[in-house]
């Protein structure tokens, strides 16, 4: 699709006892699948953050809705939409991300709050970006297993609400992202396996400054800056970046990698913010990249800063904003110039008219 279009997806079911329709976001940056909002059935739609901005959910009936994309970004809307349907709404909880040797167990606990879900399932996000089904257990009977996962892992059921996902003896093959489900999804569970005789590095950053070149271009009226965040030499590749303008977050204008690329041993990471050029040009202004790094026991932030100059390009705006004003003010003194004018002409002619007008009755 076009930058800025209106895209609609479709989606149907065949089961009109299951009113609530949900519908999630997956996008390359991001290894979760992130709920953009749901409905019941013909009623009122519920979203979740900012997405009311940039999504709506439409319902033709039980069983038929769509989601819209009010106008398509490359960088916030390039990504693989689910829709779920539900009978009652779930609330999820899924381990956090783990980090593990070779030949290591990895347990993966999940569990939920209804207790109406007998069905629990599991699936393997692997790095083609395809969800694998690899088993599902109904209640606390025997699981059934997909055959390519039947050996590798063990499904457990604790109760109705909670199971968990054993991986008996993993290698660098089984590094992925789980998820349980239950008609939604858990929010995900990335695994990585630590290749042999690897430690954890973390991230080094740098922010890199506009180049004074940018924007040279009136051709184009290119009145834009890019900033360009740096993280290098990190392993593995458990990393987000994001972005502050005076300590708000900022999405508008960021390009991110969809993933980390390696180099030999190690991890690095690029993101670009595109600003206005009149921000850059905005003493104390502060922008932020933050790096954060999963290091195997929590998320670490690393962020870094450059702040806004008073360069050429301020002056020259503001140049042309006094140049603007003065001829503004200008205009203004030369319109009540000639309305002065004006007044003063009619005054004359009216005192001429009333003069001959008297001399006429004489």
């Amino acid at each position: 699709m076009n930058e800025s279009s209106v895209v609609h997806i479709n989606c149907s079911h065949d089961d009109d006892t299951y009113p609530i329709m949900l519908w999630y976001q997956q996008r390359e940056d991001r290894r979760a699948l992130v709920l953009i909002g749901s409905g019941y059935g013909m009623g009122d739609r519920k979203y979740e953050g900012q997405f009311e901005e940039e999504f709506e959910m439409t319902r033709r009936d039980t069983v038929t809705g769509a989601l819209v994309v009010r106008r398509a970004s490359p960088s916030s809307h390039s990504a693989v939409y689910f829709c779920a349907a539900a009978a009652k709404a779930v609330t999820f909880q899924q381990a956090r991300d783990k980090i593990v040797n070779e030949t290591d167990r990895a347990v993966i606990q999940c569990s939920h709050d209804n207790d109406d879900f007998y069905v629990m399932l599991w699936y393997q996000k692997g790095g083609d970006g395809q969800l694998s089904l690899m088993g599902h257990s109904y209640d606390r009977n025997a699981p059934e297993y997909e055959p390519q996962f039947k050996d590798k892992v063990v499904i457990s059921r604790e109760n109705r609400q909670t199971g968990a996902l054993i991986l008996r003896s993993v290698n660098v093959s089984d590094a992925a992202v789980y998820f349980c489900a239950a008609t939604y999804f858990g929010s995900g569970t990335k695994l990585t396996v630590l290749e042999p005789n690897r430690t954890i590095e973390e991230p080094k950053v740098k922010l890199f400054p506009p180049s004074e070149r940018e924007c040279q271009n009136k051709r184009k009226k290119k009145n834009k800056k890019t900033l360009v965040c740096l993280a290098f030499g990190f392993y593995p590749d458990h990393v987000t970046m994001s972005w502050q303008i005076n300590g708000h977050d900022v999405t508008n204008g960021v390009a991110t990698e969809p993933s980390a690329r390696r180099h030999g041993d190690y991890y690095n990471i690029t993101s670009l913010l595109m600003i206005p050029l009149a921000h850059w040009y905005s003493p104390g202004t502060n922008f932020t990249c933050i790096v954060n790094f999963f290091n195997g026991e929590k998320i670490v932030p690393y962020p870094k800063h450059v702040i806004g100059v008073d360069g050429p390009g301020a002056q020259q705006v503001r140049e042309k904003y006094m140049s603007i004003t003065q001829n503004a003010k200008l205009s203004y003194v030369v319109l009540i110039f000639k309305s002065c004018v004006y007044g003063l002409s009619v005054a004359i002619l009216g005192w001429m008219i009333q003069g001959s007008l008297g001399k006429q009755n004489d």
